[in-house]
């Protein structure tokens, strides 16, 4: 009965614009409320003091035909006053200096944007111990996130963002349009020696940073830098050849010309002895005591310069996180650069992908790496299908292009699948409700994706470089960069698969019928974007979201609207790792979804992580992190 005056009744906006009830902004509101008054917000609370409001409305309205949004208000002043007179304090004032900005500025833009100026100061107070730049900063993120609130979102987008039906992700970033991340390419770098590249690397990688606002990935780290590394062996052979052979007067029995030519011709750093300067045992021994100093120097020299390069790295002054490539092909040089990159100490900020599948010689490297902590992800697929460190596959894109090096992931945002399902009174209205939010979800990222197409490549610092990006060569610099990130991927992430799939179903705990429904449900989302791509000619695909922060916004307004159950009596929303541990049954979910399955062995010694990884292998994960 209470549904149904719910469902007829209608409110009245201030502009006399008629639209339907919403509780779901009641419960907003009053969890903003708290939020502005507590530093830990009561859910229980919020959701409790939501019932008391709806309960007030039904009792006054259920025989009236519309309700006006001042009522509304007063109503919940009325129930906050008798529960809480702190909160109820400042939801009045709240309301009194909405009044006044509504009153002072006309153009409903603009009103918006004077929210922007009060959240700096509720800030301020709120971070007394923050120096002053980092105070600089967050300002500056609170009005471009208040700009992209007034003036560039649409109302269906940042109302089911405000109501936590989806997520729309780094507000902060919306205006400046900078894509999410990029898989670069690192055939810009000249063809240096080692120290030089390395200065080059580093340089290409910081600027980078500054053009995302996620991620980048650099691809193919081990197998391009097999070419300075040789040049710096060419290098140090012809030193270490000429040492040894001046104290034993040797030098005028070698042919010069002969001997830069050898040394030229080495494509490997396995010693060769098929030449006709070795004439006896006595220049064998030199030339092969030559050619191990200078892989012990080479190996000296690698070390530093990936130290340089991830102190560098380390020091960032931003959250985007870097991710290397290691193609690990079966090669000397890749075997040599691998085990001297696990040698050096990773920053928490650097993941390391290694495609363990190319070069199973590796596999003793990259346990021993796992048991000693490292963050290291595993993929078991071709070398040119890249990986972003939370599961986003760099897809190809709608034209068939043969590689994924260089594209980028322009914007991702999230749907709360819980939120259907809670909402949804059968499995029908839930995939309803779904279809809408997907729709609003990609009409959401084609929005920004505009916004980003629009920016001309001088915008930036070097991703749009030729030879960084995919098709980064068609443009110049007055020109816009649409041509590029046309190639990229507009990710739609979901949360809560697992929490929709047991309401759907009524369950408690997850079986059988509970994965056919999952499945379902990714069938369904991967038909949606499939169709998105086709219409839109723009890559569309769809992802789990394991970003705390999101997952933890989401559940606190599914809390405060329904209530602490036992299903949402927890932090956040789970991942599909927490429910699922047969990993064939994950295996077939990571060929229909972008993920990260995480993988947790009880396993003591690097041989039994040796084992499970072939295991892991043989099961056909394709992207994993393992941690012991």
């Amino acid at each position: 009965m209470k549904n149904k005056v719910f469902d007829e009744l209608i409110v009245v906006k201030r502009s006399g614009q008629r639209v339907n009830f919403n509780g779901t902004k009641i419960a907003i509101a009053i969890k903003s409320a708290f939020e502005d008054t507590h530093d830990n917000l009561d859910e229980n609370k919020v959701n409790q003091i939501y019932e008391n409001v709806l309960n007030n409305i039904y009792e006054n309205y259920q025989d009236r035909k519309t309700i006006n949004v001042e009522d509304i208000q007063d109503i919940i002043e009325y129930e906050l006053k008798k529960d809480n007179i702190d909160v109820y304090e400042k939801f009045q004032d709240y309301r009194t200096r909405r009044a006044a900005s509504r009153e002072a500025f006309s153009i409903k833009q603009t009103h918006k944007f004077v929210k922007a100026v009060e959240t700096i100061g509720l800030t301020a107070k709120n971070k007394l111990n923050d120096k002053p730049l980092e105070l600089i900063r967050r300002f500056g993120k609170i009005i471009s996130k208040e700009f992209a609130v007034a003036y560039l979102l649409d109302n269906k987008s940042l109302r089911s963002n405000d109501e936590g039906a989806i997520y729309i992700n780094n507000l902060d970033c919306y205006s400046l349009g900078n894509i999410a991340g990029c898989n670069i390419s690192l055939d810009s770098i000249k063809d240096y020696e080692l120290q030089a590249y390395f200065i080059e690397l580093t340089n290409l990688i910081i600027a980078s940073a500054k053009d995302v606002y996620k991620e980048v990935v650099v691809s193919n780290f081990d197998t391009i830098l097999k070419r300075p590394l040789l040049k710096e062996l060419k290098k140090l052979l012809l030193k270490n050849i000429n040492i040894y052979l001046e104290p034993l007067m040797l030098k005028e029995y070698i042919d010069n010309n002969l001997l830069i030519s050898y040394i030229e011709s080495i494509e490997t750093i396995e010693f060769r002895n098929d030449t006709d300067l070795i004439k006896n045992e006595a220049i064998k021994n030199i030339f092969e005591k030559a050619f191990k100093n200078s892989l012990d120097e080479l190996k000296n020299i690698l070390i530093n310069n990936l130290k340089m390069l991830f102190n560098a790295l380390d020091i960032l002054d931003n959250k985007v996180k870097i991710t290397i490539s290691l193609d690990n092909e079966k090669s000397l040089e890749n075997e040599f650069i691998i085990s001297n990159y696990l040698s050096v100490e990773i920053p928490k900020k650097i993941i390391t992908n290694i495609y363990l599948k190319n070069n199973l010689n590796t596999l003793n490297l990259v346990a021993e790496g796992i048991f000693n902590k490292k963050q290291i992800h595993l993929v078991n697929e071709d070398v040119n299908c890249n990986y972003f460190s939370t599961g986003e596959k760099v897809y190809e894109n709608i034209n068939d292009e043969s590689t994924s090096i260089g594209r980028t992931i322009n914007a991702q945002n999230t749907i709360n699948l819980c939120r259907c399902a809670l909402k949804a009174k059968n499995e029908k209205e839930f995939f309803e409700l779904l279809s809408d939010m997907l729709d609003i979800c990609k009409n959401a990222l084609q929005q920004r994706y505009e916004l980003q197409a629009n920016k001309y490549k001088n915008t930036y610092n070097v991703i749009f470089n030729p030879n960084i990006l995919f098709a980064s060569e068609k443009i110049e610099d007055k020109q816009k960069v649409r041509k590029v990130i046309r190639n990229g991927n507009l990710y739609i992430g979901y949360v809560g698969i697992v929490e929709a799939v047991l309401i759907l179903n009524k369950q408690e705990k997850f079986g059988e019928a509970e994965q056919k429904l999952l499945f379902k449900i990714i069938d369904f989302m991967n038909d949606k974007c499939m169709t998105y791509t086709q219409t839109e000619r723009l890559n569309f695909k769809i992802c789990e979201i394991y970003d705390n922060h999101i997952l933890q916004d989401l559940i606190k307004i599914d809390k405060s609207i329904y209530g602490i159950t036992k299903l949402l009596d927890k932090s956040k929303y789970d991942d599909i790792n927490d429910y699922i541990n047969d990993l064939k049954v994950l295996a077939k979910y990571q060929d229909k979804t972008s993920c990260l399955i995480k993988i947790k062995l009880l396993k003591k010694n690097i041989k039994q992580i040796e084992n499970a990884l072939e295991d892991i292998l043989k099961l056909n994960i394709k992207y994993a992190k393992v941690e012991v």
